[in-house]
């Protein structure tokens, strides 16, 4: 067994439009950097089920549930906002309307890992949502507020994917992977 690794940071975000979705396969357009990222989460909302019969635990089941994904940015430019939201903009004004959809798109990152390998991840299909906004006054000290956003994500109808990952320290690792990921 190698040694023991832990991720210590995450860069490189990248947004990817979802063209289609069906039962014969899936397409992007070209991913777009999102600079600035300064805290990513994704919980699957996992769970695992005991069935009980004859007086003990006698199958166990494992599903994923809502995959929850939240995003910090430094910075999400007007621009970024209403494509990742659905606004329209002209003139430089952004319009947020009640009657706005967010497109569906994937979501990929970089992770570092302690030994300075990096790991690759897609999230494959998902649409994020406005979030809460709190501001707060310049004070006698600097208090960084970075933008957020929070979305959902869910299964390929192509086939049933959710996520996709490789690091650079697995043996099957092909360098051009990471390059193109």
């Amino acid at each position: 067994m190698g040694k023991k690794k832990a991720i210590i940071g995450v860069d490189s975000v990248h947004y990817a439009l979802l063209i289609s979705d069906t039962s014969s396969g899936a397409s992007w357009q070209a991913a777009v950097a999102l600079p600035g990222v300064t805290e990513l989460g994704v919980n699957p909302n996992g769970a695992v089920a005991t069935l009980f019969a004859d007086n003990g635990p006698a199958v166990t089941a494992n599903s994923i549930g809502e995959i929850e994904v939240s995003l910090n940015m430094a910075d999400l430019t007007p621009e970024e906002r209403a494509i990742l939201l659905g606004h329209e903009r002209s003139g430089g004004v952004t319009k947020f309307k009640s009657s706005d959809i967010s497109p569906e798109v994937a979501l990929g990152f970089r992770t570092k890992l302690s030994d300075g390998t990096y790991g690759y991840v897609w999230l494959m299909k998902g649409k994020f949502a406005e979030t809460e906004e709190t501001i707060e006054t310049q004070g006698d000290s600097v208090n960084f507020q970075v933008a957020a956003l929070t979305g959902k994500f869910t299964i390929l109808e192509y086939n049933e994917e959710w996520k996709r990952t490789t690091r650079t320290d697995d043996p099957d690792y092909v360098s051009s992977l990471g390059e193109n990921w």
